[in-house]
């Protein structure tokens, strides 16, 4: 059991943007509602897992790094992007994700740069 917690606590060490979007999902969920909280963390996830997709793409191009790193990224984009498309009625509030995605592509392709 021990075991399991250090390798969690390690995980959550290491992608903190996890611990924050817990965070993020309770407070706004508790301020407005469960479906509001779940439409605002998962367009913030979204946008996101864009912002880091677009510098590992370019890795897995220049061949710094394998497939397999693209594919987890890519696969939770089209879940939470095909979850939000059959449930939302509005399908403009997709675009809502392009904020997210702006520091997190900037930082990552700043970390290309080292």
């Amino acid at each position: 059991m021990n075991v399991i917690l250090t390798k969690a606590k390690d995980y959550l060490i290491e992608n903190t943007w996890i611990f924050w979007m817990i965070v993020f999902l309770a407070v706004v969920s508790f301020s407005y509602s469960l479906r509001t909280g779940l439409l605002a963390t998962g367009l913030f996830a979204n946008g996101l897992l864009i912002g880091y997709t677009i510098p590992i793409g370019i890795l897995v191009l220049k061949k710094r790094t394998s497939l397999k790193s693209l594919l987890l990224p890519i696969l939770g984009i089209l879940i939470i992007t095909i979850t939000f498309y059959l449930t939302l009625d509005n399908k403009a509030i997709l675009y809502y994700t392009i904020p997210f995605c702006i520091p997190s592509l900037v930082a990552g392709l700043f970390s290309l740069k080292k």
